[in-house]
């Protein structure tokens, strides 16, 4: 008797699969990259987008909706996301949201960013002070007329920090884009790895109340 499986059949249930994934992903939206936008904060660690991949994988797609640039079709929050879920055949839904300009797109990222609870206190700050040297320098938001409030007071009331705070983190924010421009750094982790081995700050926005 011959308990040898059936190589026919095993390869007929791969490409059946193989199939139905592809028919999934070929109804799953076609989004616009910016390469600009995908490397302007975190990039996961080959760790983070295997364990983020095997949550997609066990929820069957995003729960959270990638959010898109209205006007130019472009993902600003859901880069790995949307990845996974192509890779996988995954459903994910979109979200539109509309901005002037890419700086517009970077003042919410940040901003989105600051609101997550599970931010370390180093990137918390360097997030701050991005988003203060962002917003300063757009002169349509660095001071609203009849509003009498610096661009640091009304970050730091948005956030919980003084003025004070807010200002420091923009200097700390430019030292760190500094030294990690110094040393090739592109991701925010790469950055503040070099800050670390440098020993230049152990502060976080938290400390300087």
């Amino acid at each position: 008797m011959n308990n040898a499986p059936d190589m026919n059949a095993i390869a007929g249930v791969f490409a059946k699969e193989d199939a139905e994934k592809e028919g999934r992903v070929a109804k799953l939206p076609t989004l616009k990259v910016n390469e600009e936008l995908k490397s302007f904060l975190d990039i996961l660690t080959v760790e983070e987008r295997k364990g983020l991949e095997a949550d997609l994988l066990r929820d069957g797609g995003a729960r959270d909706p990638i959010v898109v640039w209205k006007e130019s079709g472009e993902i600003v929050d859901g880069h790995n996301r949307y990845e996974i879920c192509r890779l996988h055949g995954l459903s994910f839904q979109i979200s539109e949201k509309s901005f002037a300009d890419i700086e517009a797109v970077k003042r919410w990222m940040l901003e989105n960013q600051l609101h997550r609870r599970n931010l370390s206190p180093m990137r918390a700050s360097y997030f701050l002070g991005l988003l203060y040297n962002n917003t300063k320098q757009d002169p349509t938001k660095a001071k609203e007329a009849g509003d009498g409030k610096t661009t640091a007071e009304k970050i730091g009331e948005k956030f919980g920090v003084s003025e004070k705070t807010v200002r420091r983190a923009g200097e700390m924010a430019k030292g760190v884009d500094a030294i990690g421009a110094a040393h090739g750094a592109i991701s925010v982790k790469e950055k503040i790895e070099q800050i670390r081995n440098k020993n230049q700050t152990n502060y976080t926005y938290r400390d300087w109340e």
